[in-house]
């Protein structure tokens, strides 16, 4: 897998060739936005929520959290039911959670896992 820089505020930031971060550790608001926009995501404050929840569970077991992780979390967090909470993740990224949230949230390619 070959890598892409991206340039923040003079700052390089790696990215492997499907968008997801070489070194989680260079994670910020910035490298989010930025990946978001590659997704044609706008991001708001729930997304800023979930990924507090991703990047806690990530920083403690070094890995992504499972999408029925998340969606307890977002039942949670906005008072949902288990089927709206599913509906709201999927419209938040539309594209998967593993190819969307777990690429914005800064996570590295999960191994095994084909986002194409």
């Amino acid at each position: 897998m070959s890598s892409v820089d991206i340039n923040l505020n003079g700052k390089n930031v790696s990215l492997d060739s499907d968008g997801y971060l070489l070194d989680p550790g260079q994670w910020n608001h910035e490298v989010a936005v930025e990946i978001a926009k590659k997704e044609g995501i706008g991001l708001n404050d729930d997304y800023w929520k979930i990924f507090d929840v991703m990047r806690n569970y990530y920083d403690r077991y070094k890995t992504f959290p499972s999408v029925s992780y998340i969606t307890n979390k977002v039942k949670l967090l906005f008072g949902l039911n288990k089927k709206q909470a599913k509906v709201k993740i999927f419209k938040m990224f539309p594209y998967g959670y593993i190819a969307q949230a777990c690429k914005i949230s800064g996570m590295k390619h999960p191994k095994g896992w084909n986002t194409n």
